[in-house]
């Protein structure tokens, strides 16, 4: 009689399951902040994104708002100028998302800009924290 393992490695998946774990790895060290090099950046303008949602839970149909700013800037790198943009945390209210963003990223203030080193098109202004 020959008794069946349900759970013998099957060359397949572990391979399938290596291709992730390496596709990961690889977007995950992509977009990595920590050692990008930065320069410094000129805000051209704020943006603001509203996203409604309906509160899990609740009986009513009443819809809530998030609020997010969106900080655009320029930036130099060997010579080039590139744009790029930056969502900031959501909120509650319309006011307090562009009184946040005002106050922080005022048009035509300085800003560092954090960029990846062989594409400089990519960029952020915050440092990952892993």
């Amino acid at each position: 009689m020959r008794t069946q393992n349900r759970y013998r490695p099957n060359l397949q998946g572990a391979l399938v399951l290596g291709l992730l774990i390496f596709g990961g790895c690889q977007v995950y060290s992509f977009f990595d902040t920590k050692n990008w090099p930065a320069v410094t950046g000129k805000v051209t303008g704020l943006e603001l994104l509203e996203s409604g949602y309906v509160p899990s839970g609740r009986y009513s149909y009443r819809r809530n708002y998030r609020y997010i700013p969106v900080v655009k800037y320029l930036y130099l790198v060997d010579h080039v100028s590139y744009e790029g943009s930056s969502q900031l945390t959501s909120f509650g209210s319309r006011s307090d998302a562009l009184d946040h963003a005002y106050s922080y990223y005022p048009k035509g203030s300085h800003l560092q800009v954090l960029y990846h080193p062989q594409h400089p098109n990519f960029s952020s202004l915050h440092r990952s924290q892993i």
